[in-house]
């Protein structure tokens, strides 16, 4: 069917703190109160505080009721990717956003086995958050600052773009600092320094790329960063400053391809393998990404996928079995991969195939609170799916909402988490048919891992005629 289409994805954040391998799981059980309990509940372990916001290299100081052991994202004393946790419950945040920023803080008794867990939001603003929306055809980039608690959107400035042209994707470096502009028509990078009270932008200067750069995403550790580009069947390996925001090309560390579109990206949460789509041929091809950021073919890549294949998606939840998903678009709506943690390899999942999610979605790379996002721009309608470890075969999907509308021709955006634990949000770009003569506009949705997606809950007009950038600052 032609619908524009949502999927959710629960992804073992809030309700499953840890499915291990082969899909067991360990439930926290969590209460009103952000606590767990175990061991059928005749014990309650209190862990506090909950839903806590803190910021990249910052600390917080974590409680339990009773002796506990710690771990972060069921990473026993965590990690330098997610934060680690010492034997006292002190928490040390990573010095950059990861991926997915909303973390799993888990306690487990050391007398009784009993478990309980609160979530943090990792973050890179101590005050506003903005988003930014790019415009091709404007060659201008709006800036919007950002109401975690209502998902709302108000427009505060357009900066038109000094140099480059075409802007038709933005990335936000994993600190919050700075703001990169993909810039199709000049094959080019700009880089923004974000100003952290009032979000505007100031040049940080530029880097070429090859031809018609398509979607950017950076290292776990923040490090590197990876271009693709459709132009060049090429994903460019670059190393990023933290400090500055420049972008230096690693010789001989970019993939190159023999031939084909080489566009959507993902990267594990380990931040050992990218993941990038070969559109022309319907091939997902796996990545290693060594210490010094090269990157190089893993075995058995490129990995046939089915017809139809225009984005992928990579589960980034925080457990730590042998296994996780990778979804991917087909002619036949939403297509699921075991992925193995260990070699990075995908084993194709046929009978976990969403059939009502529609013809080529184009999926949102992010992902929280257990939801994925995917839009259909043949028409505007859009349902929700919710996706259980538990079930059989894993990595299907199964409905889990009704249908919700989006304007015309929508195109992906991106994610607002929140910063207390309550709804997180998102965004989706809606471009009109006739872009010269009618301006676009942002759709907002609360989404949240029990009940998939919902809303509008408002819909924000947009000064750009073809909006098909989005970026949100952590």
């Amino acid at each position: 069917m032609s619908k524009c289409v949502f999927v959710t994805v629960c992804l073992c954040l809030a309700v499953l703190a840890g499915c291990g391998s082969g899909g067991t799981s360990d439930p926290t059980n969590l209460g009103s109160n952000g606590s767990g309990s175990g061991s059928g509940g005749a014990t309650t372990l209190t862990v506090a505080p909950s839903n806590t916001r803190v910021l990249v290299g910052g600390t917080q100081q974590f409680t339990a009721s009773e002796d506990v052991v710690w771990a972060v994202n069921s990473v026993a004393g965590g990690n330098d990717i997610v934060g680690t946790i010492s034997s006292a419950g002190l928490y040390q945040a990573p010095n950059i956003v990861p991926f997915n920023p909303v973390i799993t803080i888990k306690a487990t008794s050391e007398a009784t086995g009993s478990v309980g867990s609160v979530q943090a939001n990792l973050g890179g603003l101590t005050g506003n958050r903005f988003a930014y929306v790019a415009s091709a055809s404007d060659n201008s980039i709006q800036t919007f600052t950002a109401d975690a608690g209502t998902g709302k959107l108000q427009q505060t400035s357009t900066f038109t773009l000094a140099a480059g042209t075409a802007p038709t994707a933005l990335a936000v470096s994993p600190n919050g600092a700075f703001l990169m502009s993909l810039n199709r028509g000049s094959n080019d990078i700009s880089i923004y320094a974000i100003d952290a009270a009032t979000g505007n932008l100031s040049s940080a200067g530029a880097v070429s790329v090859p031809s018609r750069p398509y979607a950017m995403v950076f290292s776990s550790t923040g490090d590197f960063a990876y271009v693709s580009c459709d132009g060049a069947s090429t994903v460019a390996a670059f190393a990023f400053s933290v400090a500055s925001g420049a972008l230096t090309p690693l010789s001989d560390g970019s993939y190159v391809a023999t031939s084909g579109k080489i566009q959507s990206l993902t990267i594990s949460p380990d931040g050992k393998f990218l993941y990038t789509v070969n559109r022309d041929a319907n091939q997902i091809i796996g990545l290693a990404i060594a210490a010094d950021g090269s990157l190089s073919s893993i075995a058995g890549s490129p990995f046939a996928a089915q017809p139809g294949l225009s984005s992928i998606a990579l589960n980034t939840g925080n457990y730590s079995g042998d296994y996780q998903f990778l979804y991917a678009s087909s002619e036949n709506g939403i297509e699921a991969y075991d992925r193995d943690v260990r070699s990075g390899a995908l084993t194709y999942l046929p009978s976990a195939t969403q059939t009502d999610a529609g013809n080529s979605p184009k999926l949102f790379r992010n992902v929280s609170d257990g939801v994925l996002v995917a839009v259909n721009p043949q028409s505007g309608g859009a349902f929700s799916h919710v996706f259980d470890y538990l079930a059989l075969p894993p990595g299907a999907l199964s409905p889990g909402g009704a249908p919700v509308s989006t304007g015309t021709s929508p195109v992906a955006g991106g994610w607002l988490w929140s910063d207390s634990g309550g709804t997180n949000w998102v965004y989706v770009l809606n471009r009109q048919a006739d872009p010269t003569s009618a301006t676009g506009s942002i759709g907002v949705y609360h989404v949240d891992h029990t009940h998939g997606l919902g809303g509008p809950a408002a819909t924000i007009s947009t000064d750009s005629h073809d909006p098909t950038g989005f970026v949100v600052t952590p």
